[in-house]
This record gives C-alpha cells, sequence and structure tokens, in this order.
C-alpha cells in the first residue's frame, strides 16, 4: 500500500480527520471506516455540518476573510459588500433567465454563493459526508502526499 492509496480499492487513504462536536468535543479519525461507524451511530436529523480543509480555522465567510486579507477597513466593508451585490445583479440576466426579486437580499446572496461570489453566507450541509468531501475537496494532504492533515468537519445541533 502506498501513502496515498488502498491497493485494494484504489481510493485515496484517510489521512488524520477531525470532527469537532458542537460542545467542542474533538474526535480524530485516522480511517475512514472509522468515521462511517461513528456517524452511523445517531441520529443526524437535528445536525447540520460544515468540512473546512483546516479545522482550527474560525468560521468566517469567504466576504469576510478576502475583504480581511485585501486590508479593507472594517468600516468599509457594508459599502463594498452592497457594491459587490449591485454589480453581481446587473449582470446576473446575462446568465441567468430566472432571477430573484429585486428586494429579495437572501436571493441574491444564495445565487451569488452559488456562482463562487464572496457573500456573507457560510456553506453547511445536513450530510456528514458531503461535509467531509469539502474537507477534502482542496486537501494539501493528498497533494504533497504526506500523513499530516488538519481538513475536519464541525458539528452543530441538538
Amino acid at each position: 500500500m502506498d501513502r496515498t492509496t488502498d491497493s485494494q480499492n484504489s481510493v485515496p487513504r484517510f489521512p488524520h480527520f477531525h470532527f469537532l462536536s458542537g460542545n467542542a468535543t474533538e474526535i480524530t479519525f485516522t480511517e475512514w471506516r472509522h468515521f462511517v461507524s461513528a456517524i452511523s451511530r445517531y441520529n443526524l436529523s437535528s445536525w447540520i455540518f460544515r468540512g473546512q480543509p483546516k479545522w482550527t480555522m474560525s468560521l468566517s465567510t469567504r466576504l469576510e476573510r478576502e475583504l480581511r486579507e485585501s486590508g479593507v477597513p472594517r468600516e468599509e466593508w457594508k459599502e463594498r459588500e452592497i457594491a459587490s451585490i449591485e454589480h453581481f445583479k446587473n449582470r446576473a440576466h446575462y446568465f441567468r433567465h430566472e432571477c430573484p426579486s429585486a428586494d429579495d437580499f437572501v436571493g441574491w446572496l444564495i445565487l451569488m454563493q452559488h456562482y463562487g461570489g464572496a457573500t456573507r453566507l457560510l456553506d453547511w450541509s445536513r450530510s456528514p459526508f458531503v461535509a467531509a468531501y469539502f474537507a477534502f475537496a482542496e486537501s494539501r494532504v493528498h497533494a504533497q502526499g504526506t500523513d499530516e492533515s488538519d481538513e475536519g468537519v464541525r458539528r452543530f445541533g441538538a
């Protein structure tokens, strides 16, 4: 077996993986089957999940991260967000036949998020497996072939 695949199944090996539940309990998995087994013991109907390539990073939106990293002063964030939304709204009709109504602010944010725009929304899933996908989608571990890992899924709910 090599460092990145299971030779029997030709699937990526499961590197160390952190699962942080709402009460800040961290569980680390080193094999996918252990994660599946742990998840299958719970009724997931009241939980939501978020996968992150770095489990220790704070819950911040893409808009927040981009504005902060660009050095935009906090007092200008609202103005920048509104300008971005208006820019998107003015061009969306070129790509979509149906768009939210002009006053549907949340609808526009959802559409922007769908097309990769920086918004104040955070993506969540009702599936821990979808969250795990996003935790590993841009994984440095698989790209570099190392066993070091800090991907993770956060769980919130009752």
